[in-house]
C-alpha cells in the first residue's frame, strides 16, 4: 500500500538514505539493510525492520529472512511504522492520520498510546498500544481491530508483526 508522497519529501527520504549516522555500527546492520531496501528505517522491533521508500511504499524485512522483503498492505501496520518514523524524522508527521472529535479511542490506552497496564512503569513506556502509539484513532485501524476481535478480546499480534516495541 503506497502512500502519497510529494516529490520534495521523496527527495528528502533519498537524501536521508545516503546518511544514516544514527544507525552506524548497529548490531543488526540497519544502515546496510536500509540501503539494500532503498527504504528509510522507520521502526525496528524484535521481528525486523520497517522502512519507507521514496515512492511511498512501506516495506518490512525480518531479521532472519533478509531476502524476503515485502511491501506492507495493512493500513494499521503502515500507520504504526509511519508514527514510529515520525518520531525520528519529523518531516514524516504530515503523513499521519489526523485525530478528529469523532475518532475512536483505543480501549487499552485511553488514547495515550501507552497501555494502562504499563503506563506507571517508566522502564516500560516504550511499549505501545495495539495501534502502535497512535491511541486508536485510525478509522481503518478500528475496522481491522473489529475484524480480528474474538469474544471481545483483540488477537495478540503474530510473531514478527509490528507490536510497537522498539529497539
Amino acid at each position: 500500500m503506497g502512500i502519497m508522497i510529494s516529490s520534495e519529501l521523496g527527495a528528502r527520504i533519498n537524501a536521508r538514505l545516503k546518511e544514516l549516522p544514527e544507525f552506524s555500527g548497529h548490531p543488526m546492520g540497519v544502515a546496510d539493510l536500509a540501503t539494500k531496501l532503498g527504504a528509510l528505517p522507520l521502526l525496528l522491533d524484535m521481528g525486523g525492520l520497517y522502512g519507507l521508500r521514496p515512492n511511498g511504499d512501506v516495506v518490512s524485512i525480518a531479521w532472519d529472512a533478509e531476502e524476503d522483503a515485502k511491501i506492507e498492505t495493512d493500513p494499521r501496520i503502515v500507520d504504526i511504522a509511519l508514527f514510529a518514523g515520525s518520531e525520528r524524522y519529523p518531516e514524516l508527521a504530515p503523513l499521519l492520520p489526523v485525530r478528529t472529535s469523532t475518532s475512536p479511542v483505543c480501549p487499552h490506552c485511553g488514547g495515550t498510546g501507552v497501555p494502562r497496564a504499563v503506563a506507571e512503569y517508566p522502564a516500560l513506556r516504550n511499549i505501545r498500544c495495539w495501534f502502535g502509539g497512535l491511541g486508536g484513532f485510525l478509522s481503518h485501524g478500528l475496522r481491522r481491530m473489529n475484524e480480528t476481535r474474538d469474544n471481545n478480546k483483540m488477537q495478540q499480534p503474530k510473531l514478527g508483526q509490528a507490536t510497537g516495541l522498539r529497539c
